[in-house]
């Protein structure tokens, strides 16, 4: 009867039930992405092609499967460079009419129009055949089993933990007046703890329902090192249902640790805002401090993130392009020894609630301390940075309020290079001798430069590594860091738990040719088609969109990113691509709530925000636009108001501030305009 009538109290009168079932559904709704597999990235074509491929050479590989993988692989590749070498004809202008252009298109092999999938067989290829002995071809990693903290889940337990307590006085006369007060204060915590574990079991049916769509109920039992997150797990002989459920289990733990850490502070300081907010405080920030910028690795608390624990080493490239150890991954025994901490914090969380139904403790001086110690790891863990939300586009010349910067090569009597630098001039454009910037970006060939937020960034092509770096100096200082360097052999992907290595890495993958910033992210474009995303504090790249040939980008101030296919149309990419026109252009420049597209004879121009198309100019081949001023190519200055004039070509002309600079050299000068 008691144990009902607790059961009844927490489930409907403190209506944990109705929270519990809203938590659950929240989670079931936001777990759509762990449901895509690896491939859902592909066309509906490609991917019913890339699972036959995996109906053919799924599962333990053999010399046989091997073959025909390479042999697929290398047809591929052969049709692609088929296809790239027609593309760059028609994009200098080798093909007369489109017709001949799609014609010489048609010839080349069909497998092109599954080159996406079989570059995707062959990475989990290249993968699995370093260890063909343990690994298995499977369909897709399972982000199932990486997922991470649930925030809302934790919330909720630390609501109703502490609401339990909280409310145990008013109800605190029913049990003193029984002989039973300790079975009382039991059956009350077996209600808590059974809504806790209900949603952690709907959590985890959530979770493995994902992998079983993922990989196939089939593949559950083999090595849980067939998952890429799972390369240096030091559970290699163990399956991956088997490591699911220890995660699962290591969750539970954590989940536990802060319900008991709500009821232990609740108990003690009769302060239901403090009991929700230490736990809740402590749990977040330890996770924070889970990162690669931080030496802080391992907590009761983290527990609540599971996988961690589970995935091994995780490795990284830092700045400078060398493989290091982001963290150790907990030996076995120093993870049951952080379970075996939890499990005793929550045995004398519950003997003290138990105790405190038998005599009164009473508010004291915990709740100062509490408050002290939540805002002491609230220091520790919490930063902000000041990041501009206006896009930035790189350019051969960029200033701030008080200086403009240029790249300058050095060369001698034969034009042979000898030397490079960028080169500082006042907003009068007289030559400052700034040894610093000279010293920092000699030796290195400077193709783009931009400014934002205090940093001037630049990316370059060592003369002596022949690496592509991506590089910042700080303005107020000079100090200089390397955002991004290129990796001298894998190409290695870092997530926060996940490592995914690829073997050897693409080198046109990181030549870069175009970049763009955005918040506290550079855009680079590389010769392999793709635009990636470097996050300027982290360092950590990611992939952001690939296209066949992209002729250039530029990105908008919402930060959409625009560029040229290659069809010659321009395409708005923002997380989806949408044709802004068909017309054909080769070039495309953003200013303000207008993006400028130009070819050889015209430029039109279209609103960012509804893509309207309005005719900017018969001038083509535009190079820069600023503030509604354009440059073109052919040497004609044309003003917001669309009158033009011709400039002599002499040097190299930019538009600064509404101003036309010419640079000779280091020799850098205004020039004078009449408009017709």
């Amino acid at each position: 009867m008691l144990l009902k009538f607790e059961f009844k109290k927490i489930y409907f009168k403190q209506f944990a039930f109705f929270i519990a079932i809203a938590v659950i559904v929240i989670k079931a709704i936001s777990s759509v992405g762990l449901y895509e597999p690896d491939y859902s990235s592909l066309s509906v074509q490609q991917q019913n092609y890339y699972l036959e491929c995996m109906d053919k050479f799924g599962g333990k590989l053999n010399d046989e499967k091997e073959a025909a993988i390479i042999s697929l692989h290398n047809e591929a590749e052969t049709a692609k460079t088929m296809q790239d070498r027609i593309i760059e004809k028609n994009a200098s202008g080798e093909y007369e009419t489109v017709e001949a252009y799609f014609a010489e298109l048609g010839k080349v092999p069909e497998i092109i129009t599954k080159y996406d999938a079989v570059q995707l067989l062959f990475r989990n290829y290249s993968r699995v055949s370093t260890d063909k002995e343990h690994l298995v071809m499977l369909p897709s990693d399972a982000k199932g089993m990486t997922c991470g903290i649930e925030y809302i889940l934790i919330i909720f337990i630390c609501y109703i933990s502490a609401v339990m307590c909280y409310y145990e006085r008013k109800y605190k006369a029913v049990y003193i007046s029984s002989t039973n007060a300790v079975k009382g204060s039991f059956c009350r915590l077996l209600a808590l703890f059974s809504v806790i574990v209900l949603c952690w079991i709907c959590f985890a049916v959530i979770e493995l329902f994902s992998i079983i769509t993922v990989i196939g109920a089939e593949n559950l039992f083999v090595g849980v090192v067939s998952l890429q997150a799972f390369a240096n797990t030091p559970f290699k002989e163990s399956g991956i249902l088997a490591v699911f459920i220890m995660i699962q289990l290591t969750k539970l733990c954590g989940y536990l640790l802060i319900s008991a850490l709500c009821i232990l502070l609740s108990t003690l300081t009769k302060n239901l805002p403090l009991s929700v907010f230490v736990p809740l405080v402590i749990t977040c920030v330890w996770v924070y401090l889970f990162t690669p910028e931080s030496v802080t690795f391992y907590s009761p608390f983290s527990l609540v993130l599971g996988s961690p624990y589970f995935t091994g080493d995780c490795y990284f490239i830092d700045t400078h392009g060398s493989l290091l150890l982001m963290y150790t991954a907990p030996d076995t025994w120093l993870l049951w020894l952080l379970i075996f901490i939890s499990l005793i914090i929550v045995l004398v969380s519950l003997i003290i609630f138990i105790k405190s139904n038998k005599c009164n403790i009473r508010k004291n001086h915990f709740a100062l301390p509490a408050l002290l110690l939540s805002v002491a790891f609230l220091s520790s863990g919490c930063s902000s940075h000041n990041i501009s939300d206006e896009a930035a586009n790189g350019a051969v010349i960029a200033s701030n309020s008080t200086n403009i910067y240029v790249p300058y090569i050095i060369t001698d009597d034969d034009y042979q290079v000898v030397g490079r630098k960028i080169t500082v001039y006042n907003q009068n454009l007289d030559l400052i001798e700034d040894s610093i910037i000279h010293d920092i970006t000699q030796g290195k060939i400077t193709r783009q430069i931009l400014y934002s937020d205090g940093y001037l960034y630049f990316y370059t092509n060592d003369t002596i590594t022949d690496s592509n770096d991506i590089y910042k100096i700080n303005l107020s200082d000079y100090h200089e860091e390397c955002v991004f360097a290129e990796p001298d052999t894998n190409e290695i992907n870092m997530y926060l738990d996940i490592v995914k290595i690829y073997g050897s890495k693409n080198p046109d993958d990181y030549d870069i040719r175009g970049m763009s910033k955005y918040g506290d992210e550079l855009y680079i474009l590389t010769n392999s088609n793709k635009i990636f995303a470097v996050n300027v504090i982290t360092g950590i790249r990611r992939l952001v969109l690939e296209e066949q040939y992209i002729h250039c980008f530029c990105m908008s101030n919402n930060g959409a990113i625009f560029y040229i296919n290659a069809d010659g149309n321009p395409v708005c990419f923002d997380n989806e691509k949408k044709i802004v026109s068909d017309r054909v252009f080769n070039n495309v420049c953003a200013d303000g709530e207008y993006v400028y597209c130009t070819n050889k004879k015209v430029t039109y121009r279209y609103k960012v925000s509804d893509f309207s198309e309005e005719k900017y100019a018969d001038v083509g081949e535009i190079y820069q636009v600023e503030n509604g001023k354009a440059l073109s190519s052919n040497g004609i200055y044309i003003s917001e108001y669309g009158k033009q004039t011709k400039i002599s070509e002499e040097g190299n002309l930019f538009l600064l501030d509404g101003k036309i600079v010419r640079q000779n050299g280091e020799l850098l000068s205004f020039v004078e305009v009449q408009l017709f």
